[in-house]
């Protein structure tokens, strides 16, 4: 059995000056306001920097493909000291933003609402709150727990004064207002 990394070469440095300034290149972004909560601290008021274009689609990318991405971190400019923070995309617990932001700065134009359910969820900590989910779900299924268990990890609740992204992994509990209706038939199939 050989060691790992037998006769590994590193990098030699020593030709680098030690005083060449090095200049970060500058990526242009969209700032959208927010508040959002991460484990383990009082909320933090700014804006997340989302991308003018979006990796996925024509237009800029929405907070909600940013916080459904394979990110670890993502960019958040608090606001009074203008600090950029990396919050672990997995401890932000809610993300709240004001209803007047622009719709596709929230989720993509191309997110198709098939349905809207009024539920109460409670949080880890606690915290209870209501809403409007709007579900884009395939014909076949039509439970808000059929998307709940969609692998996205966020998902808007739209409340009167405001939007909420919640992370499913911070729910403790979601209850509907009245049943889901039955799955839609699908037309023209044989049902032996």
């Amino acid at each position: 059995m050989q060691p790992l990394n037998v006769g590994r070469r590193w990098a030699d440095n020593s030709a680098m000056s030690r005083n060449e300034a090095v200049v970060p290149s500058y990526i242009e972004k969209l700032l959208v306001p927010a508040t959002v909560a991460v484990s383990g601290s009082e909320p933090y008021v700014g804006a997340f920097a989302l991308c003018v274009h979006s990796p996925h689609r024509a237009g800029p990318e929405s907070l909600l493909e940013l916080l459904n991405s394979a990110a670890r971190v993502v960019p958040f400019v608090r606001s009074g000291d203008d600090v950029v923070m990396l919050l672990a995309r997995q401890a932000i617990e809610w993300v709240e933003i004001d209803h007047d932001i622009d719709p596709t700065w929230v989720r993509p134009r191309s997110y198709v609402d098939s349905r809207e359910e009024q539920v109460h969820v409670q949080l880890l900590d606690g915290r209870r709150l209501e809403g409007k989910v709007t579900l884009d779900l395939p014909e076949h299924l039509n439970r808000i727990s059929d998307f709940l268990n969609l692998p996205e990890d966020f998902f808007v609740l739209i409340r009167p004064r405001s939007i909420l992204l919640l992370n499913k992994a911070r729910l403790a509990s979601a209850r509907l207002f009245e049943s889901s209706p039955r799955p839609l038939k699908r037309t023209g199939t044989d049902s032996r």
